[in-house]
Parts: C-alpha cells; sequence; structure tokens
C-alpha cells in the first residue's frame, strides 16, 4: 500500500526544499511541455524580497510530488496561488489537497494561475467551479524575411538600457504604462534588480526610446522594448532552441498612437533575429483587442494561453 501524501505548510524553505521544488518543476514541465509556474514565482523561490508568501509542500515519504505557492498581496480582492504536481502526485490527488488547503488558509478567497491550454490546473479550478477571469494569449512568429517596416519618428532614438542611470525613469514609466496591470506595473527596483541578475539579460536586448531635444540632447524616456532569450519553457518549443521574446513593451501612454509601439516591436525583433535566433513568443491580454489586432498585422498567431480562476465567492456569516 502507497504512503498518503503529507502537507507541509511554512512562510520559509531550507535549500533541500528549494532543490526538490526545482526537481519538481523540471518534471511537471516534461510532463505537461509548459511551466507550471511562472516567472514571479521562480524569482521568489530565489530571492527573499519580504514577499508574504506561504508555501504548501506535499510530500510522499521524502518525495516532494506536489507544490503550491500562496501570496498574499495586500490590497488585493484576493490572494493568488499557483500549484504543481507531478505524475505520482496526481494519482494521489495531491493537486486536489493542495488547493484544498489554500482555499482553508485564505478563507475561501483565492485566485489560481493555469499556465497551457491542457494545464490539469485548469481542469482542477474548472472541476470546482471556479470562475475564469483573465486571460493571457501566447503569440509567436517566425523571425525571417524583412523586418525593417516600422520606422523611428525623427524626434526619437534608441539605445540600450543602463543600470547605473535607467533604473528610475524605468520604473517610474513602467508604472504610467501598465497603471491598469499592476502584477507589472508595481515592479519595485528589487522586482528590476532580480530579473536584471538573471543569466539570460542582456542590456544590449533592452532597447530605451528616448525624444531627442532640438539640440540634440536626450530628452524623456518614451517608450521601451525588452526582449528576452530563452530554451524550452513554452508549449510546442520543444527542440527549438532559437526562441526570443517579446518580454515586456512598454509606452507612455501620452505617447500612444504615434506609431511608437509597431516601431520598437520591430526593433527588438530586428535585435533577437540578428542574434540567430529563428522565432519570437510574446503574451497580451486576451481582451486587449487593440494590440491583438497590431500583432496579428505583424504576423503573430496564437499558440497557448495562461489563466487566471477566481474561485466562488463564499457567502460571509451575517452580522
Amino acid at each position: 500500500m502507497s504512503q498518503p501524501v503529507k502537507l507541509e505548510s511554512s512562510t520559509s524553505l531550507s535549500q533541500a526544499d528549494l532543490h526538490a521544488i526545482a526537481l519538481l518543476t523540471e518534471r511537471v514541465t516534461e510532463l505537461d511541455g509548459v511551466r507550471p509556474l511562472s516567472e514571479q514565482v521562480m524569482l521568489s523561490l530565489l530571492s527573499n524580497t519580504g514577499t508574504p508568501t506561504e508555501h504548501i509542500c506535499a510530500w510522499q515519504g521524502a518525495r516532494l510530488v506536489g507544490y503550491a505557492n500562496l501570496l498574499r498581496v495586500n490590497g488585493a480582492d484576493a490572494a493568488s496561488v499557483e500549484i504543481a504536481v507531478d505524475d505520482q502526485g496526481r494519482r494521489l490527488g495531491a493537486a486536489g489537497e493542495l488547493l484544498d488547503q489554500a482555499l482553508r488558509e485564505t478563507s475561501g478567497y483565492l485566485q489560481l494561475w493555469a499556465h497551457g491550454y491542457a494545464a490539469t490546473t485548469a481542469q482542477l479550478a474548472e472541476s470546482r467551479g471556479f470562475i475564469r477571469v483573465r486571460e493571457l494569449y501566447r503569440m509567436r512568429r517566425p523571425l525571417t524575411g524583412d523586418l525593417n517596416s516600422g520606422g523611428l519618428p525623427k524626434s526619437i532614438a534608441i539605445r540600450p538600457f543602463d543600470a547605473t542611470r535607467d533604473t528610475d525613469d524605468w520604473l517610474e514609466l513602467n508604472a504610467r504604462a501598465f497603471v491598469d496591470l499592476p502584477d507589472q506595473g508595481n515592479w519595485t527596483r528589487a522586482d528590476l534588480e532580480a530579473r536584471l541578475n538573471e543569466d539570460w539579460f542582456d542590456p544590449a536586448g533592452f532597447l530605451l526610446a528616448h525624444e531627442v531635444q532640438q539640440d540634440g540632447s536626450q530628452g524623456a524616456l518614451v517608450g521601451f522594448h525588452w526582449t528576452k532569450i530563452h530554451h524550452h519553457e513554452h508549449t510546442s518549443d520543444a527542440g527549438n532552441d532559437n526562441l526570443g521574446e517579446v518580454y515586456v513593451l512598454g509606452i507612455d501612454p501620452q505617447r500612444q498612437a504615434q506609431g511608437l509601439g509597431r516601431a520598437l516591436t520591430m526593433a527588438g525583433l530586428r535585435y533577437l533575429q540578428h542574434q540567430g535566433l529563428s522565432e519570437v513568443m510574446l503574451h497580451v491580454e486576451s481582451d486587449n483587442s487593440a494590440a491583438l489586432a497590431t500583432y496579428e498585422r505583424l504576423g503573430f498567431t496564437r499558440f497557448d494561453k495562461d489563466t487566471l480562476y477566481r474561485s466562488p465567492v463564499p457567502a460571509r456569516p451575517s452580522a
């Protein structure tokens, strides 16, 4: 008779725990073809940022068969959770146990991310009556052909990011560009620095667009296109060692509808093409019809999605 699953909750992890979670994540990625935990979760596991996170581990003996990352954000309507469960854990019902524990610890007010069309987490959420509240499409296109369309206005110049002088200006513009998307717009200096310290970061692929004054001096930061190069992280990417990403593209809200977004997108694609990459992907909100139309005109097509679910709101006790 197999050992039962044992759940352990904590607000800190040992190095052995972190290693077990990393191995679990790789097993689930191999199983499903997509990473079960977001970049934000993986970065938080590697750094001590003071984020109010609870870790729920599902053990079968000495083997970690499931993990839930429960994030509580001040001011948010609900805590959010991401779950990774391997094949053995699924046979033992660990995914349901992890979700039930997260619901108990949040009094039923919970959001759940499911990564990928075929995510078992999505099936679990829907079986529990969770409501779909947000979708992020993943789109891609080949980096072939002429990418020289979408020229910059004469009053704009592009240069690489410089952490010694651009951090504050970039954080301020990022906050304004993504005021309606707090998971991006609320980035702190620590959030930025964590990504600047990643192995994949290359300042040459982090493009900043500045106004050019009449005397030729540099003016205000008005946009940016941060590109990324990575391997085997997304559905249908198996065997593709040449994948780039439109990691973050932001435009000053006062400079919208002036062609700057298209110009910066194409500049980033040219950079990735010059690195010898064969394909590029991006994420876009499913309800952002303007961005979807723009990317489709640029040759991007949808191939996968991430979905955010919200638990059914529990009845509040009467006074």
